[in-house]
């Protein structure tokens, strides 16, 4: 694909010299076109990823003087020229994507690429603000991050942010710096993650959650990129984390969820052009596509208008996850003929619970709230209230199987006859994603089946060596 990337300018003294020139750094900076393809032997382009946060200041773009971009812009570049002197290509969004008015087209197309173009990149280099100068320096001289230093990071819009998470996530080596920093303040994406690990571990889990909401979110995202090589990220893993982060534009929160579970350039036709009814019916096809059924267990409605799809979500203006909590494994899937296979389901009825499954029920939720908040709590009722605070948004009216509860979006209107399907590979602490199945008599009178998203609290270690090939319809 073509992309653009800023490069010094090697016809100038020093100063800018046109339109298409930029000082930088005390360097003259120009766009230039690379041809970027997928690299065979696996390293990286020779280009480094700006991902900062573009904040509410708004300046006139150098390169496109029709277009509005982020006054923090110029800084981030800035820092990375102080942080890697010798850096020839740098990429950056506001300077590099084409600009709406000039090129529609492309400009989709590069959305549309976004995950392969920072997964291409030699190096992604996270640009937070001059105010986060102390905990990076604390960090860069490899000390220990204080309460004043957590302070400090929570104020980080780029943790929030929604494009910030696939630029983070397809990164081949992920650094952190800031603006307004000496020469050598930059850190790398693992000791970031396991300094601010270990400081937050040390709070109590009701400061945590109050005080560093971000934070939490700040540490999904990290933790998410340093098993990115050996687990598989899941639509449903994106969704979840994607549903703490913010966005100017709708369609913004989609592009940046395709970018993050596919790092492969615009193959098709731009997102913007192709017959789609909406941002996240492309997000769900690109799913579908890729084999990945688990954008299924989203808490909206199933789409009815849709003969044989009533297991498939509502394309709106949302897809929010079951609940928001980091999760690994996958649903692999496939629809052919009018039905969708799911791989490795088990099929549980309603049936009283095994004694154990209290046992399991009590001593996560104590590992949740050591502070005996839902002490004396029914089982059922305690596991609801941690379902809640991890925004789970459906019932308390949950069906009881022999090894789990399950709790649906939705009441359902039946009990009689309902089958969960579990997706035993696709996996929380808590226990597993998984939907209802029933059945339903049509304006036509014919039977159908219907189906409800919602998660199965429960233990997974009588379940895993028995799924089986699902058929939905």
């Amino acid at each position: 694909m073509r992309l653009f990337v800023l490069s010094p300018d090697s016809r100038s003294d020093g100063s800018p010299s046109g339109s298409r020139t930029q000082l930088i750094g005390n360097r003259a900076w120009s766009l230039v076109e690379l041809d970027l393809r997928p690299n065979p032997d696996g390293h990286g382009a020779d280009f480094v990823c700006v991902s900062y946060s573009w904040g509410l200041g708004r300046t006139p773009s150098a390169f496109h003087p029709s277009s509005l971009v982020s006054d923090r812009t110029e800084g981030a570049v800035a820092a990375v020229v102080e942080q890697r002197p010798a850096c020839r290509s740098i990429w950056v969004d506001a300077f590099c994507v084409p600009s709406e008015e000039e090129h529609p087209a492309e400009r989709a197309a590069t959305l549309e690429s976004m995950g392969f173009i920072y997964a291409q990149a030699a190096e992604v280099i996270v640009v937070l603000t001059a105010q986060a100068r102390p905990a990076i320096e604390q960090l860069a001289r490899k000390h220990k991050l204080l309460p004043a230093h957590l302070d400090l990071l929570e104020q980080e819009d780029w943790v929030t942010r929604a494009w910030t998470y696939q630029e983070a996530v397809n990164a081949r080596h992920l650094s952190l710096t800031c603006e307004n920093a000496p020469r050598g303040t930059i850190v790398s994406c693992s000791d970031f993650l396991s300094s601010l690990g270990h400081a937050l571990v040390a709070l109590h889990p009701d400061e945590r959650a109050a005080s560093y909401p971000r934070l939490d979110a700040f540490e999904d995202v990290m933790g998410d990129w340093a098993v990115a090589g050996y687990l598989e990220r899941s639509a449903l893993q994106v969704m979840a984390i994607m549903d703490r982060r913010t966005q100017t534009r709708p369609e913004d929160h989609f592009y940046a969820m395709i970018g993050a579970l596919s790092a492969e350039p615009a193959g098709m036709k731009p997102l913007q052009q192709q017959q789609l009814a909406s941002p996240c019916e492309a997000f769900m096809a690109l799913c579908e596509r890729e084999g990945d059924y688990s954008f299924i267990f989203a808490s909206v409605k199933r789409d009815m208008t849709m003969p044989g799809r009533w297991w498939r979500p509502v394309a709106g203006p949302e897809l929010p996850a079951i609940i928001r909590l980091s999760s690994w494994g996958g649903l692999r899937g496939r629809f052919e003929d009018g039905c969708l296979t799911l791989e490795d389901v088990v099929v549980l009825r309603p049936a009283p619970a095994l004694p154990h499954l209290a046992v399991f029920i009590e001593e996560f939720v104590v590992g949740f709230r050591p502070d005996g908040a839902y002490a004396g709590l029914e089982p059922g009722e305690a596991a609801f209230k941690v379902l809640q605070e991890l925004g789970f948004s459906g019932t308390s009216e949950y069906v009881a199987t022999e090894y789990g509860l399950f709790f649906p979006w939705e009441r359902l209107p039946r009990r009689d006859g309902v089958e969960i399907l579990v997706a035993v590979g696709l996996r929380w602490s808590l226990g597993a994603a998984a939907i209802a199945r029933y059945a339903k008599s049509s304006e036509s009178d014919d039977v159908v089946s219907c189906y409800e998203p919602g998660v199965f609290f429960g233990t997974m270690v009588d379940l895993v060596g028995s799924p089986v090939t699902v058929r939905l319809v």
